[in-house]
């Protein structure tokens, strides 16, 4: 009984835009699906979309049917991007297992707000093309040159937050999320990076305010979800906690560390059935996690 008291005693280690190194056999994995405008439902030609994960990078664009196909992919944790002029970027991540062919079908919101004048519009794409580059200081020199000409585009401050935030200034960063939340108070992207950026200063009541937000508008990211069920439980919030971990095991049914999560948060409730049964399909999915010695000896005392 004691061994089983001091296993309640272990709290969730908050874990944020985490990337995980790929396992050298995935090379049947494939992504396929079809990209859509959110307000029309038709099919979007052009789409560029990147995936990135750890040091891997792949590149597609959909075709004239909006549809995209991509094999030969590792197994590994990705973040995916859907860029196209006219539409609110698309972020999302999954965990592409083993001969998976993940769908990453999306809609795409048509943006409203004036885009920038013409002879800016080539800095955005700079800008956009320089972050997937990895070239950060020369894409905020791009960004912040195409802000002056259009200060009330939230997309531009969008993108220029996350050069900011991905070249090491994460409360500058914060500075120019916040300014295009001020003119598009629903652009999911940036409620999700606010919201990263709290967790990572520990600041949990603040990244649940807009974790939340981004939650209500039907956000579908994968660590966006999980570091917000995560702030939830560490705030003590394990009822909220649970809803957004069930949503997550239903959106990507392949990521191991929802189950963890699950397991402990049922073995808090005292239901130890539920409790064993995601542990074990936790430790079955991902034996090599640093977690899965933790859920082993819980499930020892189980």
């Amino acid at each position: 009984m004691k061994n089983k008291y001091r296993i309640l005693m272990w709290v969730l280690t908050l874990t944020l835009s985490v990337s995980f190194l790929p396992l050298r056999a995935g090379i049947l994995n494939s992504v396929r699906g079809t990209i859509t405008d959110s307000e029309t439902g038709q099919p979007i030609p052009g789409v560029k979309i990147t995936m990135t994960a750890a040091a891997l990078k792949y590149e597609t664009v959909t075709d004239d049917k909006g549809f995209v196909y991509k094999s030969g992919l590792e197994t590994a944790m990705y973040e995916i991007r859907f860029e196209k002029d006219g539409y609110i970027p698309g972020t999302s991540s999954f965990r592409l297992a083993i001969s998976e062919t993940r769908d990453i079908s999306t809609q795409l919101k048509p943006l409203k707000q004036a885009p920038p004048p013409p002879q800016k519009v080539s800095l955005l794409k700079k800008g956009s093309e320089l972050i997937n580059a990895g070239k950060f200081p020369a894409a905020i020199t791009a960004l912040t040159e195409a802000i002056t000409a259009a200060p009330t585009n939230p997309l531009l401050y969008y993108y220029r937050g996350f050069a900011i935030e991905k070249n090491g200034d994460p409360d500058k960063a914060l500075e120019d999320f916040k300014k295009s939340l001020e003119l598009d108070p629903q652009l999911v992207l940036s409620l999700a990076e606010v919201g990263k950026i709290y967790a990572k200063k520990k600041d949990l009541d603040n990244a649940v305010i807009y974790y939340k937000k981004a939650y209500d508008l039907g956000i579908k990211d994968v660590l966006s979800l999980y570091n917000y069920g995560v702030c939830l439980f560490n705030l003590g919030n394990n009822d909220e906690a649970l809803k957004v971990f069930e949503k997550l095991a239903a959106i990507d049914p392949n990521y191991p560390d929802t189950y963890y999560q699950l397991g402990i948060i049922y073995m808090g409730a005292g239901d130890n059935a539920k409790a064993k049964e995601f542990l074990e399909k936790f430790v079955a999915m991902d034996p090599a996690n640093e977690n899965a010695s933790v859920a082993k000896e819980i499930l020892s005392a189980l």
